[in-house]
């Protein structure tokens, strides 16, 4: 898979939320790569928001029985981060708001 990456502004976050949000990021990419056949995967940092976007085959929800998408859930939980999940046969687009 194809990862492009935009980064507009910055986001100050402590070593200890920079930890758990790269580890939700990472989290978010190796499951886009390795379940929904995507050939494209878009991060974009603005603000206090990161989108990260694949066109893959969808699916993805926060009720998914599926260890990656609930250990992302929940180490945005941890650092009061929200988690907006958007996905369509068209492919996912997941928010993560700081």
């Amino acid at each position: 898979s194809e990862i492009d990456y935009q980064i507009s502004g910055v986001i100050e976050v402590d070593s200890g939320l920079k930890f758990e949000l790269l580890r939700a990021i990472r989290e978010v990419v190796l499951n886009a790569r390795q379940h929904s056949g995507c050939s494209k995967i878009e991060i974009t940092l603005t603000d206090k928001i990161i989108t990260i976007s694949d066109d893959g085959m969808g699916g993805v929800s926060k009720k998914a029985n599926s260890f990656g998408i609930t250990g992302v859930f929940e180490r945005l939980n941890m650092i009061d981060a929200k988690l907006k999940i958007d996905s369509k046969q068209s492919g996912t687009t997941i928010q993560i708001e700081l």
